[in-house]
């Protein structure tokens, strides 16, 4: 549901005449709508993306998809570029160490950025505090921060396309759904080998991927709706996609409950008490729901 950066112009003059009246709102100073900023910061060379304070975002981005691929499809970045990448993940890191944090999104970035850098601490707990260990720290941390920040921007991406909080009577209860449940899924569940840290968690496969998970949670929801199920525990719900089970968990905030997190189920010993103890409910082709027997 992500939009593309690049709009899909029908021909070179059309891209020229719109890049141009971007270039114009510039130089005269005009607000840029974000559509403009992400068309006109993703066209331009990363030499040029430096210049431009509101293409820091884009410019990140080049940045930490080149430092992943490191050289297999994508150029190997400089030194300069490097010094570049490093700047930008400790400015993000200043960032969520030191803001006082008012909105869903940032809560839910600085909650998940100390329970990823605790789990960091405690691999390296008993270790001799050596260079080399100092050095692997640093460098997992970073991994860690540069993500927080690239799933952050690919969620105000996500956003415009929703109107939140998103409001579902399940029964007798209210749930809603806000910008929390994306950042904690899409940090906590996904990036398992960017992170590198032996949290014991699961991650999500290619069966979800990070610009679906909103429409898919907001699927589950609709249809438990539609189809009058009813749930016997709203804090807990569990549901079959594709073969897989997963975790939907709410917290009651107010009256209503939020949705707070949605991951896939690993633990064999829950697998097995959905087996024994449960019967799947279809919702539609591909998603059943858990119901008690």
């Amino acid at each position: 549901m992500v939009k593309d950066k690049l709009i899909d112009f029908k021909a070179d003059v059309e891209y020229n005449d719109y890049m141009s009246k971007v270039d114009v709102k510039i130089k005269r100073g005009d607000n840029l709508t974000k559509e403009e900023i992400d068309n006109f910061c993703f066209a331009l060379p990363y030499h040029e993306k430096k210049k431009l304070c509101f293409c820091d975002n884009d410019r990140f981005e080049y940045l930490y998809l080149h430092k992943l691929d490191n050289g297999a499809t994508r150029p190997k970045l400089s030194d300069k570029q490097i010094s570049d990448y490093n700047s930008l993940v400790a400015e993000w890191l200043n960032f969520i160490e030191n803001k006082s944090y008012s909105d869903n999104k940032e809560l839910a970035i600085k909650t998940e950025y100390d329970f990823e850098n605790n789990n960091l601490i405690k691999d390296y707990k008993g270790k001799i505090d050596t260079v080399k260990i100092k050095k692997e720290i640093e460098e997992k941390r970073n991994n860690i921060v540069a993500y927080s920040r690239y799933i952050y921007q690919k969620g105000i991406d996500i956003f415009p396309f929703y109107k939140f909080p998103i409001i579902y009577k399940i029964g007798e209860v209210e749930a809603f759904l806000d910008e929390f449940i994306l950042f904690h899924s899409l940090i906590r569940h996904f990036g398992e080998i960017i992170k590198q840290t032996s949290a014991k968690k699961s991650y999500f496969t290619e069966d979800v991927l990070v610009e679906d998970i909103y429409d898919l949670i907001s699927v589950i929801l609709n249809l438990l709706v539609e189809k009058n199920i009813v749930v016997e525990n709203i804090i807990s719900i569990r549901i079959d996609y594709k073969t897989k089970p997963y975790q939907l968990y709410t917290k009651k905030m107010n009256g209503k409950y939020r949705l707070n997190s949605f991951f896939p189920l690993e633990d064999p010993a829950k697998i097995n008490e959905l087996c024994a103890d449960y019967n799947k409910i279809k919702l539609r082709e591909e998603i059943y729901y858990y119901e008690k027997k």
